[in-house]
């Protein structure tokens, strides 16, 4: 098996893979890469509505008929997730939003202004 092993600095370098290789107790597993990367602040795409926007992480805001968006503009919308508590922050042309969920989006309090002085 030795004479078949290819060294670690002759390995081919990539920028993907399908699959990443671990430890889970005694086992070796495998995992793929956004299972793996999914609890790590990511651009998650395009928002559609900002109360189904749950995810940590940043997400496009591309149109003016966004549903739950304070802004009727483009702008990027960031989320931080802390077990059940969620904080949205809307940054746009005119200045930056945030609401927060206690309950893992199922109320939402309102969008407040928030301002540098």
């Amino acid at each position: 098996m030795a004479e078949q092993d290819i060294r670690e600095d002759q390995m081919t370098i990539t920028n993907t893979v399908d699959y990443l290789r671990g430890l889970k107790g005694m086992d070796s597993v495998l995992i793929a890469p956004g299972n793996l990367l999914s609890a790590l602040f990511q651009y998650r795409g395009i928002v559609q509505d900002a109360n189904n926007s749950l995810d940590a992480g940043y997400y496009t805001v591309n149109s003016s008929a966004i549903p739950n968006i304070p802004y009727a503009g483009y702008g990027i919308l960031v989320v931080f997730k802390a077990y059940n508590y969620i904080i949205q922050l809307y940054l746009y042309g005119d200045g930056i939003k945030q609401r927060k969920s206690p309950d893992i989006g199922v109320s939402w309090g309102d969008w407040k202004s928030i301002t540098f002085t």
